[in-house]
């Protein structure tokens, strides 16, 4: 069964949260030098303010009426300058397929839908960042026909984070 994608609406935020705290702990067991402890209330409320992001639009993917996937969509734009020519984009800024349904085509029906969505809105790119350390993303993200585009280093200096 594909999952059907629509737009998110107030009553699917704590789907959304649950699943907010899923990937956010998978984040943090890989890298804990750089992600916070969860806090179940912190990331609920980082929720509640993307779906009011006027900027930002979520979409979810359910399954016999349960949420199981979100992603959230920013319209990003730069001006031309010496370097680059001007151009707009949206940026899946945020993506969670729940532990359980991965590998079940969820991610595909997700970003098939935003992908339409923005080439009827005129976009040509539709772009994503992921963590290294995250190469299952990377494989599904390119098996969904994502090419890399740039690739940022760290050298980490052992110092503290503020």
């Amino acid at each position: 069964m594909l999952a059907v994608v629509r737009r998110a609406e107030r009553n699917d935020l704590p789907a959304l949260a649950t699943l907010t705290v899923e990937v956010h702990r998978l984040h943090f067991s890989a890298r804990p030098d750089y992600f916070r402890a969860d806090d179940q209330d912190s990331l609920e409320a980082s929720v509640q303010r993307v779906f009011e992001d006027s900027a930002c639009t979520l979409w979810v993917a359910e399954e016999i009426e349960k949420v199981v996937a979100y992603a959230a969509v920013r319209v990003r734009r730069t001006e031309a300058d010496p370097y680059r020519l001007a151009r707009t984009w949206w940026e899946v800024d945020q993506l969670c397929v729940a532990e359980s349904q991965r590998k079940r085509g969820v991610a595909r029906s997700l970003l098939n839908t935003i992908g339409n969505e923005a080439r009827r809105a005129g976009v040509s790119s539709l772009e994503l960042a992921c963590w290294a350390f995250n190469h299952d993303a990377q494989r599904a993200f390119a098996r969904l026909g994502f090419v890399p585009m740039v690739t940022r280093f760290e050298l980490p200096l052992g110092g503290t984070r503020d």
